[in-house]
């Protein structure tokens, strides 16, 4: 597996110099899943899920001899040109305040979905396979536009955060699935609108299982049938769009490229979801290495890129990661 590490334009940035190296070293086909947050989840996207060819999209090698000023002038590659352009923009910031989500969805989408046409109203599924199996079960799907990401590229694992006053919880989302560590692969065939409960009594979050990405909290049809231990709903009305699924890993990066200051989205209280108390947040809020959702896939050989870090002058992320790994797992082995 290969993880890239989350951050703002400087992780799109690392993210695409790491796929151009693995693609010239012919080294990319090797990678199974490709886990990523934030920054490096924007300049991932269209790689996973655009026709483009990865030469189109990252551009050759780069000879630091022949680097000259009208090389470095010249017209970046396509995954990097959206990183210029925001880095250039001159666009009037707004108040405080007042930007929504949905603001947030479609500036995100504008710089790193329209340009590879992958901005519009699609459902999400991981093959034609599975595009099938979701029409037959629910018919009314069947003139839904769906996305699927490519059969030559990586499995997506794109991280984000659910949060509460008194708990943070990781969680994954896929092409197929949105998950938790809980109980990972549980509960993988009927949609839900959110595999997340909040015990009010505990005033804890708790995993309730894999809800099919199609499904994944949107507006659904029949809300009565929903309940804490059968929270089956007919087919959703609105998509979990890969749009939705950039903003939410990079939420807060998101928000300081465009001077906003929203911090997390609101979840839909239901009898099946966290009340409004509970909100999503960046995935970087429980894992910004991207190291911690492959480990619970268990994958056994892990490539880490990590353009830098942050944080205190005597924590390398080495030893941040380290960590929060030892944190959440108890030992590393």
């Amino acid at each position: 597996g290969l993880c890239i590490a989350g951050g703002r334009l400087s992780a799109a940035c690392a993210a695409t110099g790491a796929l151009r190296a693995l693609e010239d070293l012919n080294l990319a086909k090797d990678f199974t899943q490709l886990s990523v947050a934030g920054g490096s989840a924007w300049a991932t996207a269209a790689y996973v899920f655009s026709d483009a060819s990865a030469m189109h999209l990252l551009g050759g090698r780069t000879v630091p001899e022949a680097l000259t000023l009208e090389v470095l002038d010249a017209v970046p590659v396509p995954l990097m040109r959206s990183t210029v352009e925001r880095t250039e923009a001159k666009d009037t910031q707004p108040e405080k305040g007042t930007m929504k989500v949905e603001d947030l969805i479609h500036r995100v989408a504008t710089l790193w979905l329209v340009p590879y046409g992958l901005h519009d109203r699609y459902f999400l599924a991981n093959s034609n396979k599975d595009h099938r199996r979701i029409v037959h079960q629910y018919p009314k799907m069947q003139d839904e536009k769906f996305l699927l990401p490519r059969t030559d590229r990586p499995t997506w694992v794109v991280g984000g955060s659910l949060v509460s006053e008194e708990n943070q919880l990781p969680f994954q989302m896929t092409a197929s699935l949105i998950t938790g560590p809980a109980t990972f692969g549980s509960r993988t065939y009927e949609p839900i609108i959110f595999p997340f409960f909040r015990d009010v009594e505990t005033d804890s979050l708790h995993i309730l299982g894999s809800v099919q990405t199609f499904a994944f909290g949107g507006v659904h049809e029949d809300l009565s049938r929903i309940s804490k231990t059968s929270p089956v709903l007919t087919a959703p009305s609105e998509p979990f769009t890969l749009a939705d699924a950039l903003t939410l890993s990079g939420l807060s990066s998101a928000a300081k490229l465009w001077g906003s200051q929203l911090q997390r989205w609101p979840v839909k209280g239901t009898a099946a979801s966290p009340g409004p108390e509970v909100s999503f947040c960046d995935g970087a809020l429980t894992d910004n290495s991207g190291l911690l959702h492959l480990l619970q896939r268990r994958v056994g050989r892990i490539v880490w890129v990590d353009f830098g870090w942050e944080g205190a002058a005597h924590c390398t992320p080495q030893q941040n990661n380290m960590n929060d790994m030892m944190e959440k797992f108890g030992c590393l082995q």
